[in-house]
């Protein structure tokens, strides 16, 4: 695993293939919602980010927004929203911890809105070469109402900005795994993809993927 902190109660954690076979997850198990194995890896992951970045998760209910990236791994974007006058979990003791999520576990509606967000409404996927870009689209079937957008980065990349719109989680969910297969770089922190939108030049600005199939096997 490897942290990013974001903000006092915000991280990201790259989970690589090897730690999901060795925590016996596995990206079907995001998609599905399996409580009992998100909730477990949590509780290693809050552990974690707090022994590698200090960060101090507070008690209230948190969210975890995913995006597959290249070579099987994913990342896991960790947040939470800190209570007036709560004190942090870790603050707590590392056994409050196990009781949050316990907690979380038995209140159904807490577990919806703490994985709501599990799969990321947009994120940016970087292609070294347009080559890469149309390899890709031609490798995806027609999928209706995913948005997508082509930019090209004042370093050279190309930048695939995609938006679940009105698909559904599983379409999507597949999309960006796809998607992960073919790219180099990838994002989905809002930052990272208004800072490239600012720098960069716009190619395709509607329906990129579509647009591209069409050149390629026309």
């Amino acid at each position: 695993m490897k942290f990013k902190k974001i903000s006092d109660n915000k991280f990201q954690c790259i989970l690589y293939k090897e730690d999901m076979k060795n925590y016996n997850i596995s990206i079907e198990d995001f998609m599905h919602n399996d409580a009992a194995k998100i909730h477990e890896l949590l509780d290693i992951v809050i552990e974690e980010a707090y022994e590698q970045i200090g960060i101090d998760m507070d008690g209230s209910v948190m969210s975890l927004q995913l995006v597959p990236q290249p070579n099987q791994s994913l990342l896991l974007t960790v947040s939470g929203r800190k209570e007036e006058g709560g004190m942090g979990l870790m603050e707590n003791g590392a056994n409050e911890i196990t009781s949050f999520l316990n907690d979380m576990v038995r209140e159904d509606e807490q577990i919806e809105k703490a994985l709501e967000n599990a799969i990321a409404t947009e994120a940016m996927f970087g292609f070294s070469s347009m080559d890469g870009v149309e390899e890709f689209c031609c490798a995806m079937p027609e999928l209706s109402g995913i948005s997508s957008a082509l930019y090209r980065s004042d370093d050279g990349m190309y930048m695939l900005v995609s938006e679940k719109g009105t698909a559904s989680e599983d379409m999507y969910a597949a999309f960006l795994m796809k998607l992960s297969e073919f790219a180099d770089t990838f994002s989905s922190i809002d930052t990272d993809i208004i800072r490239m939108k600012e720098h960069s030049r716009i190619m395709i600005k509607k329906d990129a993927v579509r647009k591209i199939r069409e050149y390629c096997v026309a």
